[in-house]
């Protein structure tokens, strides 16, 4: 059962508007992107989880930067990950070209599964941009492990009602697994920086840094 979206969709319009007439808030994003897809590589696995986090939080960042109360509740929630007054809205990113969107994790059968929320998409070589299933119905479909909605419809939306992406620059995550950094390293290091006697990170210098 899917509700009409009002909230959501006046919410993201906002967000698009500032993207479009903000250039200091567009740089901010498109800058955070980019250190964010040059560091992490999503080939590995584990990385996958904390790009997506990250996205989150950058969303619900550019809504407050643009005064909306907006809070992250992805780690409390199910299915919603930002909070912006009375919209409640997913947040997905696809950053290496796949050819659709995995936009509910099924745990079981599951049979009720299905996409309820207003969805921002994040893509590289696209933007940043917004689905529904009131805009989009019937276009997802349900694979043993997930719900899906194939990229193609979501394109061709944004095609047909532009107001419904910002064009921003989102580059492709790196592919370079030797080179990217991995979460587990990234927290572990900064545990083992808190005064520890005889623990240290393991490699001090972070592998994009190569000064």
């Amino acid at each position: 059962m899917t509700g009409d979206f009002a909230a959501e969709r006046a919410s993201f319009a906002r967000l698009v508007a500032a993207l479009h007439t903000d250039g200091d808030l567009r740089r901010d994003l498109e800058r955070a992107f980019e250190l964010l897809l040059s560091r992490y590589a999503t080939s590995i696995r584990e990385n996958r989880f904390i790009v997506g986090g990250v996205t989150e939080r950058f969303i619900a960042a550019a809504f407050c930067a643009i005064d909306e109360q907006a809070r992250n509740v992805g780690a409390v929630t199910e299915g919603s990950d930002v909070r912006v007054g009375d919209a409640l809205f997913s947040v997905k990113g696809s950053f290496s070209g796949s050819r659709e969107f995995r936009l509910v994790n099924v745990l079981g059968e599951s049979p009720s599964a299905e996409w309820r929320h207003g969805t921002i998409f994040v893509v590289s070589e696209r933007g940043v941009g917004y689905a529904d299933p009131g805009l989009l119905p019937g276009r997802t479909r349900r694979k043993r492990d997930a719900v899906v909605l194939p990229v193609r419809p979501v394109f061709e939306l944004w095609e047909v009602q532009p107001e419904l992406l910002a064009p921003i620059v989102i580059p492709r995550a790196r592919r370079d697994q030797a080179g990217s950094d991995v979460a587990s390293k990234t927290v572990a290091d900064e545990i083992l920086r808190y005064g520890m006697k005889k623990l240290r990170p393991m490699d001090p210098r972070p592998p994009w840094d190569d000064a």
